[in-house]
């Protein structure tokens, strides 16, 4: 028996934290990817990040819904495959 949580529980634990003026200037459909993509070790770091002002380097909608990051373009996808929470850290 693993120890590790469900996407679906990090998630529903993520959710509650966004920002909803943040979630407005976010397309739904990239917010969605992102969340279906990221590894579940990168979700529960997420949790774990305090609300600062890193560098998005990798245009992540998770971390500016978030409050982890101020830094986001609305006009670029999101770099998954070169980019994930534990690139930031």
């Amino acid at each position: 028996m693993s120890d590790t949580p469900s996407r679906e529980s990090l998630l529903q634990q993520l959710r509650p934290l966004y920002i909803p003026t943040r979630v407005q200037h976010v397309e739904p459909e990239f917010l969605q990817i992102e969340e279906d993509l990221s590894r579940i070790e990168d979700l529960q770091k997420l949790l774990t990040l305090p609300q600062s002002s890193m560098m998005n380097k990798h245009n992540s909608s998770l971390m500016y819904v978030l409050g982890i990051t101020d830094e986001y373009n609305p006009r670029e996808r999101v770099n998954i495959v070169g980019g994930s929470v534990a690139d930031y850290l």
